[in-house]
């Protein structure tokens, strides 16, 4: 978050409308031939024109919303996708006002109304131009002088192109319709921008690639529509459109802006994670990483106190992120940053009543802002011109200082405010873990069968809630193998102070040897106040019985066992400082398996894996010696550091200090072997290709002698 913010020009809050990208333009309409207007288009379907004014004087308010700063308002019936402003009615060089809705493109012209001046002012309506009817929904549109032409006076005409819902692209010259085309690789369509030097329109595919195609590549390989004057039939004739350049970008995009300065032109394509800047043949120049969510992009040019555009070989553009944070950026480098009063869906710099470098942002719901950066200018508030005009008074601010300075011991000596620990804040999480198991439920998959009993579950109960609130809640749970969670990801919309409740099911799945019982769930969201990232984890242990039952109940077990079997080898043995206790009372879940005939020894199963049969005894005289053996160390591990546990905690029930040694050396023999196998292998294919290098050496040479 910025120390800075924004200072308020002029403001105007939203009528529950709804905006998103496409649906704001700064251009001159007409209004006054050296002022810029400010055009809005709602989803609601209501197209405004605002001609904002700064009111300088000392008993009015600079910063509200005036009667006369709205001077045209039109509800249409369909909602407004997106506007555009340009010259685009052949018979006018004036620049009208493009209105593209789902299944309509219409043009309109700003007029003024007035037969002569009146007292309420002038008074303005949007004059019908033409319109074309689309035959697919549209998405969005751009405008161009698209194949290069050029008027009587050698200005650029501009045209329209309008992208709808399945990627074709339909291109209209004023009141007749050109060419329709199909973009391959689109099944959700991204923003598209025109290339006026190179002629060209860049988009990105679903794919997330960035690709650059050139107009006469759509007029000459597009489909071309043969309208007849009921419109029901067609002639198509269709070619596989390949794009001129492509650029693989690995995310997805929120918005493209092209820049032409010094004939230099650049592209930026703003990703959700990243910012890539691109010349006009797609080479990459420069990426910058976002540790923030975008929101909108606006490159614009520097500008001199005349008025005039300064050509600089740097680019500059402000980039605005869902934590209602704006970045200006100068190429890489972050030159300031500031706080804003809501998060943006669209900005632009503009030039407003004389004013140049005015940042006009839109946000969701229809607040529109006009906002500078540094400290308010005293023409615009006559209290601070009068205040500047005043000697500093070093005594006043000397005696404030001592004040604050007392405040601020006074507060560090109360620890009744300083000291005492607020209350947890952020996304809350507990679990509940049941002590009793459960049959797994025949709805869960599992690869494990055993002959005897049933392969258990665990339902635990998640809860989670939020005092300051919470929205886009995303919950992962994360376990080891064999354990699997159902369900393993969970989404909430927004979670406040009423905790909500969650069961997730845990049950052993695959045909692995457990190595931990460990659970880790952790949570990421963010405040619904500002929008803010967070991160939320919470960790547990599952029950061992969820992977382990008693073992088998054999015949009677000597203290000193001889080599029970072949497969029995591996063993760990534990010496401590006290005397053996009960193997029950560590174990109470494989009781079933002691038999008081056989001495203090228990043994265990892993589900699903009858033949690996784990035994621990412990030593009938006073020595504290347990011994732990198997057919396998992989499966001695999770056993062992249980073990290990629970001893400890049972002698610290009891106040006593416990020591455990093991004498042995390290059980590495396996490891070498894997390490000796590892290494002959890499032998084995070193000679391997050798022996290649050899034969085709010789291919070679017969194939020369041929």
């Amino acid at each position: 978050m910025s120390l800075f913010k924004t200072r308020d020009l002029w403001t105007i809050s939203g009528e529950n409308d709804l905006f998103d990208q496409g649906c704001l333009k700064v251009a001159n309409i007409g209004v006054n031939k050296n002022l810029n207007s400010i055009i809005t288009g709602s989803y609601n379907g209501y197209l405004r024109i605002y001609n904002p004014s700064l009111n300088k004087d000392k008993n009015e308010s600079e910063k509200s919303f005036k009667g006369n700063d709205l001077i045209c308002e039109v509800s249409f019936p369909s909602p407004i996708i997106q506007i555009e402003i340009g010259k685009f009615n052949s018979m006018s060089k004036k620049n009208h006002v493009a209105v593209l809705m789902p299944r309509k493109l219409a043009v309109y012209e700003l007029t003024n109304t007035n037969d002569g001046n009146v007292e309420h002012g002038n008074q303005f309506k949007l004059k019908f131009i033409y319109e074309h009817q689309l035959e697919r929904s549209a998405f969005s549109m751009c405008k161009g002088p698209f194949g290069g032409m050029t008027g009587p006076n050698s200005e650029p005409h501009e045209y329209i192109c309008v992208q709808s819902m399945d990627g074709t692209l339909s291109i209209f010259e004023y009141e007749s319709f050109s060419l329709s085309c199909f973009l391959p690789k689109v099944l959700i369509p991204f923003p598209i921008k025109y290339i006026a030097k190179t002629d060209c329109f860049v988009t990105v595919n679903s794919s997330w690639e960035l690709e650059v195609y050139s107009y006469q590549t759509l007029a000459t390989s597009g489909k071309t529509f043969e309208r007849q004057s009921s419109g029901d039939s067609s002639i198509v004739k269709s070619k596989r459109i390949q794009p001129a350049y492509s650029y693989n970008l690995g995310e997805s995009v929120i918005d493209i802006e092209v820049f032409t300065q010094n004939n230099n032109c650049s592209i930026l394509v703003l990703g959700e994670r990243n910012l890539f800047c691109f010349n006009e043949m797609c080479n990459l120049r420069f990426m910058k990483k976002f540790d923030f969510n975008p929101s909108a992009l606006c490159v614009y040019p520097l500008i001199s106190q005349d008025g005039s555009i300064i050509n600089t070989n740097t680019l500059n553009f402000l980039i605005t992120t869902h934590s209602k944070n704006l970045f200006v950026h100068e190429d890489v480098k972050v030159k300031w940053a500031a706080q804003l009063n809501n998060v943006p869906v669209q900005i632009c710099v503009a030039k407003i009543n004389e004013i140049n470098g005015v940042i006009v942002t839109l946000s969701e719901d229809g607040k529109l802002e006009c906002s500078y950066l540094g400290t308010e200018p005293a023409f615009l508030n006559p209290l601070l011109k009068e205040e500047a005009s005043k000697p500093f008074n070093f005594e006043s601010a000397e005696q404030e200082y001592r004040n604050l300075q007392s405040q601020i011991k006074n507060a560090i000596m109360n620890t009744g405010m300083v000291v005492t620990p607020s209350r947890k804040t952020g996304l809350i999480m507990s679990i509940d873990v049941p002590s009793k198991l459960d049959v797994l439920s025949r709805n869960l998959e599992t690869e494990l069968t055993d002959p005897i009993d049933p392969i258990p579950s665990i339902n635990c109960k998640l809860s989670l809630k939020c005092m300051e609130g919470a929205q886009n809640v995303r919950v992962v749970v994360n376990c080891k193998p064999p354990l699997v969670a159902v369900p393993d990801n969970i989404c909430f919309a927004s979670i406040n102070a009423i905790a909500y409740e969650q069961e997730i099911c845990f049950y052993p799945k695959t045909q692995h040897i457990p190595s931990s019982l460990d659970v880790s769930i952790c949570a990421s969201y963010c405040y619904m106040a500002n929008g803010a990232p967070r991160v939320a984890e919470c960790r547990f242990k599952l029950p061992l019985k969820l992977v382990m039952k008693a073992g088998q109940q054999g015949s009677k077990v000597e203290s000193e066992p001889k080599e029970p079997s072949k497969s029995q080898i591996k063993k760990i043995t534990i010496e401590t400082n006290r005397s053996c206790v009960n193997l029950t009372e560590i174990f109470p879940e494989f009781a079933a398996s002691y038999i008081p005939a056989n001495g203090n020894v228990i043994s265990a199963q892993f589900y699903g894996m009858a033949s690996m049969n784990i035994i621990i005894q412990a030593a009938k005289s006073g020595i504290g010696r347990y011994r732990l053996q198997s057919d396998n160390y992989e499966s001695l591990w999770l056993i062992s550091k249980e073990f290990v546990t629970r001893l400890n905690a049972f002698y610290t029930k009891q106040s006593q200090t416990l020591e455990l040694v093991y004498q042995e050396n390290l059980p590495t023999e396996d490891l070498r072997m894997i390490i000796d196998k590892h290494l002959d292998l890499r032998y084995r294919i070193e000679n391997q290709k050798e022996h290649l290098e050899k034969v085709v050496h010789n291919l070679e040479r017969f194939r020369n002698k041929c």
